[in-house]
């Protein structure tokens, strides 16, 4: 029975570990990828971010909205995926890790401390506060964000505890951004959602999308 735990124990572990070498070479998509980042880190995770973000507001436009599309929403998306997503997600990772330097689990426990207790708060507020702003609705920065703030922080630390805490124990540095971006997906769906809409209608998306926060009825839903 003992070993039966080891092995499922160690199996989590193992599928990174491959992951990991995949990434260092063997297949192409990521060889190109990690030359890109090689050569212009900024530029390739600013250009990840762009579209994957744009990904997520396509699929909750498309999805779980009735209206038509909305191409100046998704340009905006896009636009600060580009400009905030991506170079800020570089800079925020690459200074973590000087901060909470070494590999094994102390070390990423610190990096995940530090991300989800100070970057992602500010990393909600910028984001909804900058998509208000490009859509010209700066006076509803503040009661936006008075009224939904610590939901969307809740919501954003159910998803993101776990997988940044994946993210920072076995995800080499120069792939942060795009496992982020690739989690992301689903979280940018939903902040899309619920900055457009009342916190009511994001619970219920929250319940479409499998349930985000078990801690608000069927489920409550950054960066």
């Amino acid at each position: 029975f003992r070993s039966v735990l080891k092995r499922a124990a160690a199996r989590p572990k193992q599928l990174f570990h491959r992951a990991r070498n995949i990434s260092t070479g063997g297949f192409r998509p990521l060889q190109t990828y990690n030359r890109m980042l090689e050569q212009h880190p900024v530029l390739t995770k600013a250009t990840t971010s762009t579209v994957l973000i744009g990904v997520g507001d396509v699929l909750c436009q498309l999805a779980f909205e009735g209206h038509g599309f909305d191409f100046g929403r998704l340009f905006r998306a896009c636009l600060l995926g580009g400009l905030y997503v991506g170079p800020s997600l570089h800079v925020w990772y690459n200074f973590v890790n000087k901060l909470a330097p070494g590999v094994g689990a102390g070390p990423a426990l610190r990096r995940l401390v530090l991300d989800q207790g100070l970057f992602a708060p500010c990393a909600v507020a910028i984001y909804v506060t900058l998509l208000l702003i490009l859509e010209g609705r700066a006076e509803e920065v503040l009661p936006k964000l008075s009224a939904d703030f610590w939901t969307m922080l809740r919501s954003n630390w159910v998803l993101w505890i776990p997988a940044q805490a994946l993210n920072f124990r076995y995800v080499p540095l120069q792939h942060r951004v795009l496992f982020s971006n690739c989690v992301a997906l689903l979280w940018n769906t939903y902040l899309s959602f619920a900055t457009h809409h009342s916190m009511e209608d994001a619970h219920m998306l929250e319940g479409a999308l499998g349930g985000v926060d078990e801690g608000h009825g069927e489920g409550e839903g950054a960066m």
